[in-house]
């Protein structure tokens, strides 16, 4: 029942679970938010989205919010265009190590920048053009981090040799795609990333793909009430496109999917990692 969140009167602050966040709730978690009237929303972009997405859905009047900060997932653009339009502001999300080693932040024209002065970050090419973040921190006195693999890849920006608008000299990168086991890895060896779009849809909450060791595929969903077989079927024919006809996969709607122990939803599990 709720409340679903808390006040940090100290602070004030509105900590609002991530945990509680569904159809039946979301019109509680946006009458909150408007009677709080926050300057800065600081959210996991997957949680932000799915609120934004049925204020969008259910013809709401977007609320006013000072600005968006994002971090800890993956935020892919629908997701940002939608936070922006129904919270009236920008969206700045920011990527960061749980070893503080490595950080890159978005700036107020858009562009993603790497923190030159939390670490020494290298970003080692691989194989399929992305790279990874191998950095040396400059904050953790008391163990030091030298040359650390991350895990996480970005999209390296072609260099133009143009000074970002915002005046800072700082690396720039085109896009955060997450960890490097956040595959769907197909039996010819093909990998598969930054696949969002096939849980853009309509007719569902949220989603998550879900790869078995046997190569199979699970596209989980949260539905919403009239989700129907043909709702199923374009999910569905979305995924074959992308994937080609020859793989196994399904669609299956759950109540809820899981989180972590820290509330975060990942968009891809993959148990050949």
């Amino acid at each position: 029942q709720p409340p679903y969140w808390r006040e940090n009167r100290a602070e004030n602050q509105l900590m609002m679970s991530s945990y509680h966040i569904s159809e039946e709730t979301f019109p509680e978690y946006i009458r909150a938010i408007k009677n709080f009237s926050p300057q800065l929303i600081d959210a996991f972009p997957s949680a932000i989205y799915s609120i934004a997405k049925y204020m969008k859905d259910n013809s709401y009047v977007p609320l006013k919010v000072g600005a968006i900060i994002t971090s800890s997932e993956t935020l892919f653009p629908e997701a940002r265009q939608t936070i922006e339009e129904m919270f009236s502001c920008r969206v700045f999300d920011w990527y960061g190590s749980y070893e503080r080693v490595a950080a890159i932040f978005s700036c107020e024209y858009g562009h993603s920048h790497i923190v030159e002065d939390y670490g020494y970050t290298e970003l080692v090419p691989l194989a399929d053009g992305y790279r990874e973040v191998v950095s040396t921190g400059f904050y953790n006195h008391g163990m030091p981090l030298i040359r650390y693999r991350t895990g996480d890849l970005i999209e390296p920006l072609e260099e133009d040799g143009n000074l970002c608008l915002c005046g800072r000299s700082f690396r720039q990168v085109e896009y955060v795609l997450g960890r490097m086991d956040d595959y769907v890895i197909l039996p010819n060896g093909r990998k598969f990333q930054g696949l969002g779009f096939l849980l853009k849809n309509d007719s569902i909450i949220e989603g998550q793909i879900y790869q078995n060791r046997d190569f199979s595929i699970e596209i989980r969903v949260v539905p919403k009430s009239g989700f129907d077989l043909a709702d199923k079927q374009v999910i569905e024919n979305s995924a074959y496109d992308r994937f080609g006809s020859g793989v196994k996969l399904k669609v299956v709607c759950v109540p809820a999917l899981p989180r972590s122990r820290t509330g975060k939803l990942k968009s891809i599990i993959s148990e050949l990692s």
